[in-house]
């Protein structure tokens, strides 16, 4: 066997050794184990790796994997960059291990490659593997080691210390993402690495990472899941761990790879209408969710309701039709027959809303029906009421293509597949077969790609997420439950939202009503806090969409979320959940962060705070947003206005945040918005539009001039006949402010002058 240390961030000797990195060990590879060392203390446990078969569980421990050949060689291919390869193959047994270190993208890929195909691969159980590697166990120390991962539907993130009862199973477990509490809850001054990432990089619908296998249990092990009944010969799995000095940048890391591996981008849907601008929606806990104006029909009362926006000034940019308008096998809880129109329910058709309206569409669908229409010229795999598109990714694609035919005539800009988790859970092939349900969800993206369509992905499992960052028409996620379903809870999107993020997807709180009581529709529960919910959905920097009763919408509450136009001003980045949330000293409530930049600069304005439902006093610390202790920041809170309080934000003092939910067990939450805002070059404080909830947003604010110590001069967007209310703060503490209506575009606002000029 050949000698070699892999270590991440290491750029000189080819099999260097550096203190204070992450270390993986090779030279034990081929005795089936392996350990990944953080600063010298050992994260993750040696276990065994393996697979099953005919033959049983093939692994060292049990002698029937041994005399592993080891190679050891460079290659420059990957788009990730050069790497340094450990190859360990058991040619008796069809079988080889790899380990890709690539330096420069500080991430180790380990994958699993069938030389020969392997038969009776099952285990029978969903919570079980049929191969293991990388396979860990639970390290003595260090003790202060959680994990969080996602699991189930939505995307949820839990949280742990014992790998022996890790949550994995196809429901969930991934990514893995485990950290060091101490550094989390009382700082990392050093940067050090603090959090490791681990998730599938291929195989999304059929990997796992699961401590439940009856081969390994209590380990974690990173596989094929324990239903795959066969593996082809040639077949390979890739597991991709990366990590970084916290947990959101090692997300961040992570994410950027996957993405990079899809060719996809992080910003190419920022110009998506459906996210970008208002949208109007019809799901469940919509006041039209299957409810229609008693004494009209649907297809007037859609109309009615468009023409209410225009009336009253509400800026509307396109429309989501849900599940009442195509066939299902059951009127409420069937899956797909035909994706047309019902002319019961829409007898002219989308076409003539579309028409009306002149605005896009975002189309929902469900999962298919064992009796759909598209059976007589696709294949389909049939299980009970649920049948499933097979044949091949080029096969499903066609299928799509042809149900997404009618696009234009609709003007559909964004597809929307809901009951992925019933798709994927109803159709056992989905999870005994390796490509079935990855063709599934790669055809059904490639179709939507191709009629330049995007694509939100609703009630997904943690493996829709992965996938979706192979698949550049998906665009958004539903973070939540349906609004309906729970109303008091479901806007607490702030740790889902952080996966989301991670992955290029724009997070979606799902529909919201403005007012508390849409009298008429027996459905809907009264919604005790609106303005809670618009401005989550405004912070989600997802897409807000509104699903009011026709004269019921809180317009003045909207404006704070958008300009006239209805572009919405959002954050960056996705408001998320802080990470000291993750461990014991979380606060009792959500506190979330986000930031805001100039958009041709890219000069940070602004940091976000946003605290709801605490039913406690918190202290926050500059490290728990992962701020610089030595940075400074001037405070600003919202009441209705944003104004600056004298209060100073820095390494030498906390913020506090106040309990503010005297009525939670009511279902009646309080909230507060704080911004961080940083001293300027000149000395000014930029404090931004008074009136929104985003003061200083990105899609307003495109570059800031601070040449002068006596003037500040910030460039901003504005739609057409928009007024614009912006303050700033000058050195020697007066508030300037500037209101103007411009004729232009893009405005140059002078605070000396008080001036807004065309730019």
């Amino acid at each position: 066997k050949m000698a070699v240390l892999f270590l991440l961030g290491i750029a000189s000797a080819f099999w260097g050794h550096s203190a204070g990195e992450v270390v993986i060990d090779s030279t034990k590879i081929a005795d089936g184990v392996l350990e990944v060392e953080v600063s010298g203390e050992t994260w993750l446990a040696q276990a065994d790796l393996g697979f099953n078969s005919d033959q049983g569980w093939v692994s060292a421990s049990n002698g029937k994997l041994t005399g592993g050949t080891v190679v050891q060689h460079n290659d420059c291919s990957s788009i990730f960059g050069c790497a340094n390869i450990t190859t360990v193959t058991w040619s008796d047994v069809g079988f080889e291990v790899s380990l890709f270190h690539y330096v420069q993208a500080k991430a180790f890929v380990f994958e699993q490659h069938f030389i020969s195909a392997i038969k009776n691969a099952s285990t029978g159980v969903d919570t079980d593997a049929s191969s293991c590697y990388p396979s860990f166990s639970s390290p003595t120390a260090p003790d202060t080691l959680t994990y969080i991962t996602q699991h189930h539907i939505f995307g949820g993130l839990v949280n742990g210390s014992d790998l022996s009862s890790y949550p994995g199973d196809v429901q969930g477990g991934t990514p893995f993402v485990l950290f060091n509490t101490t550094a989390v809850v009382n700082g990392n001054p050093s940067n050090s690495t603090s959090a490791l990432v681990m998730s599938p990089l291929s195989s999304f619908k059929v990997a796992v990472h699961t401590s439940g296998s009856s081969n390994r249990q209590g380990d974690l092990c990173t596989g094929l899941n324990g239903m795959i009944e066969t593996i082809p010969a040639g077949y390979k799995l890739q597991t991709l761990l990366t990590y970084g000095p916290n947990i959101h940048t090692a997300l961040q890391t992570w994410g950027d790879l996957l993405l990079l591996q899809g060719n996809k981008s992080r910003t190419q849907h920022d110009e998506d209408v459906t996210s970008r601008d208002l949208s109007g929606w019809t799901d469940n806990g919509a006041f039209y969710y299957y409810w229609e104006d008693t004494t009209h029909s649907y297809q007037q009362t859609l109309e009615d309701w468009f023409h209410y926006h225009v009336a009253a000034s509400i800026p509307v940019q396109s429309y989501q039709l849900d599940s009442w308008w195509y066939y299902k096998y059951a009127e409420f809880d069937g899956g797909l027959v035909e994706w047309e129109a019902r002319p019961q329910i829409l007898p002219l058709g989308i076409e003539r809303f579309a028409e009306v309206t002149n605005k896009p569409m975002t189309l929902h669908n469900r999962w298919f029906s064992s009796h759909n229409s598209y059976m007589d010229d696709f294949p389909f795999a049939v299980e009970g009421v649920a049948a499933m598109p097979v044949g091949g990714v080029d096969t499903v694609r066609a299928l799509f293509s042809h149900i997404m035919r009618f696009h234009s005539l609709w003007n559909m800009t964004c597809y929307e597949q809901d009951w992925l988790t019933n798709e994927y859970n109803m159709m056992s092939i989905a999870k005994s077969n390796v490509s079935v349900a990855e063709d599934w969800e790669m055809g059904m993206g490639l179709a939507a790609g191709d009629a330049g369509l995007t694509m939100q992905y609703c009630m997904p499992l943690p493996t829709d997420y992965l996938i979706s960052t192979q698949l550049p028409a998906v665009a958004q996620i539903r973070v939540s439950n349906d609004y309906a379903s729970d109303p008091h809870t479901q806007w607490r999107i702030g740790k889902p939202s952080t996966i989301a993020w991670a992955v290029g997807l724009k997070p979606f709180k799902d529909v919201l009503r403005t007012t508390v009581h849409q009298p008429g529709n027996y459905y809907i529960q009264d919604e005790k806090n609106p303005s809670l919910q618009v401005a989550v959905a405004t912070l989600s920097a997802g897409p807000v969409g509104i699903g009011d009763k026709i004269n019921m919408t809180n317009t003045s509450l909207l404006s704070m979320s958008m300009m006239t136009n209805g572009t919405i001003l959002p954050p960056t980045k996705a408001a998320t959940a802080i990470e000291v949330s993750y461990t014991a000293a979380a606060p009792h409530g959500e506190v979330w962060s986000t930031l805001s930049h100039t958009r041709a600069q890219g000069t940070v304005l602004a940091h976000y705070v946003f605290a709801a439902a605490l039913t406690a006093d918190y202290q926050l610390q500059p490290f728990m947003l992962n701020l610089p202790s030595a940075g400074q920041w001037q405070v600003a809170r919202f009441e209705d206005q944003w104004d600056v309080t004298g209060e100073v934000f820095d390494g030498s003092s906390s913020l506090k945040l106040s309990s503010n939910s005297p009525k939670f067990a009511e279902n009646v939450f309080g909230w507060d918005l704080i911004a961080l805002l940083p001293k300027l070059d000149n000395g000014w404080l930029l404090v931004g539009e008074t009136n929104k909830f985003v003061s200083l947003s990105w899609r307003r604010f495109w570059s800031v001039d601070t040449s002068s110590p006596s003037d500040l001069k910030v460039t901003v967007g504005v739609a057409e006949g928009e007024s614009i209310g912006m303050m700033a703060v000058a050195p020697d503490g007066t508030r300037k402010h500037v209101t103007c209506k411009p004729e232009a575009a893009l405005v140059v606002v002078s605070f000396a002058a008080a001036t807004c000029t065309a730019a």
